[in-house]
């Protein structure tokens, strides 16, 4: 069944391109940041939909684990055969994707849990002294670092500009602001101040860019400006990254709730509540379902149509990691200190791995193998030993 979902999803995308949209909330062809072989920004795409290529072993194997010293809560990026991230410390750093051995490694001064971003070579990643900094990925030079008023929790993504030129990169701050730099020089191009901290990346659907924050507001910009074109009630404080599709935006927050909300109108299309204990992962959004971890120690599935219960998942403490579909399986981290591996069909696991330390940052996915990093300071690959 979920097989045919993917290849639905691939049919969708190449019809929504080939259209020019659904009612103006198009897909580009360069919106996807996942491939069979990379995964260079957090939840995989603009859209934000949590969805690797590929397909995962049965039982993965522990490959390799570095270690940096210091809690690793930010998800990696995987491209030209290295794993890049950052830890607590404030240590940027790129490990060789096949071994886990160091290639660099760039102190910052400063803590980071932002997850970094991978564009046209260069890793760009917020830490909690407010700066956004640009790395070479070669080397782990700092190229330019730009500063805003307060710490950087963020994901950072990007725009491409239709007149060309240098990309935008979007990252919010806990300033409340919306910061959209050049991607070449980190100058400034526009900024959209919000009502409260930006805890989540944007999503960038078409010249869209859809924004939840802890205002509990969920907007629409103009991604050329940072004009505001809708702002729509959020119901709470938003610490999630919101999944966007066909115009539409899924997202649980922090008083116990999953919604999904309509951007053209505001309404609220479902309201899913089980427990009242917030949400601050990320969701993964299929075609048929949406999925997302919460702090009442689950991993809920949804049906995306009518937001109505299809299975849950219990470990044995909070969700805050984002999980992936990648195949017919969902990989996450628990702060009960296991990475876990579940049928996307019926929640039913199919493979863990005990760390034995808490696993807030989310996975990240590539050549069919899972990267994660943990709070005692290792970053883990698993997959199919050769």
């Amino acid at each position: 069944m979920f097989y045919f979902d993917q290849i639905m999803q691939r049919v969708a995308l190449i019809f929504l391109i080939a259209a020019g949209g659904l009612t103006g909330w198009h897909v580009r062809a360069d919106d996807a940041g996942a491939s069979a072989t990379s995964w260079t920004m957090f939840r995989g795409g603009h859209a934000q939909r949590g969805m690797a290529p590929g397909s995962l072993p049965a039982v993965p194997e522990l490959l390799w684990r570095y270690r940096t010293g210091a809690e690793i809560l930010s998800t990696a990026v995987i491209h030209g055969g290295r794993v890049y991230n950052a830890d607590k410390s404030g240590k940027v750093f790129a490990v060789n994707f096949d071994t886990g051995d160091p290639v660099w490694v760039t102190p910052t001064g400063s803590g980071i849990e932002a997850s970094p971003l991978f564009l046209d070579d260069t890793i760009y990643i917020g830490a909690e002294d407010g700066h956004l900094h640009a790395l070479e990925a070669a080397s782990g030079k700092i190229k330019w670092s730009y500063k805003t008023g307060d710490k950087i929790l963020a994901p950072a993504t990007f725009y491409h500009r239709p007149s060309g030129g240098a990309p935008i990169i979007l990252v919010g701050s806990y300033d409340a602001h919306l910061y959209a730099l050049n991607a070449a020089d980190g100058k400034l191009v526009w900024r959209f101040e919000s009502g409260n901290y930006i805890h989540g990346s944007p999503a960038v659907v078409g010249d869209k860019v859809i924004l939840g924050g802890c205002d509990a507001r969920v907007r629409v910009l103009d991604a050329a400006n940072g004009r505001e074109l809708k702002n729509h009630n959020g119901d709470a404080y938003i610490a999630a990254s919101l999944a966007v599709d066909k115009g539409r935006a899924y997202y649980g927050h922090y008083n116990g709730r999953v919604l999904c909300v309509d951007l053209e109108t505001g309404e609220r299309v479902w309201d899913y509540r089980k427990l009242n204990f917030p949400y601050v992962s990320s969701a993964v959004l299929t075609d048929t379902r949406m999925v997302v971890g919460g702090r009442d120690k689950r991993v809920h599935c949804l049906d995306r149509a009518t937001g109505e219960e299809v299975w849950l998942f219990r470990t044995r403490n909070d969700v805050d990691s984002s999980p992936v579909w990648c195949g017919d399986k969902l990989v996450f981290g628990s702060k009960d200190g296991r990475v876990y591996m579940v049928n996307m069909a019926d929640g039913k696991e199919t493979w863990s791995h005990e760390i034995g330390s808490p696993v807030s940052a989310s996975p990240a996915i590539a050549s069919g193998r899972i990267v994660i990093g943990s709070h005692d300071g290792w970053l883990y690959a698993f997959g199919s030993k050769p």
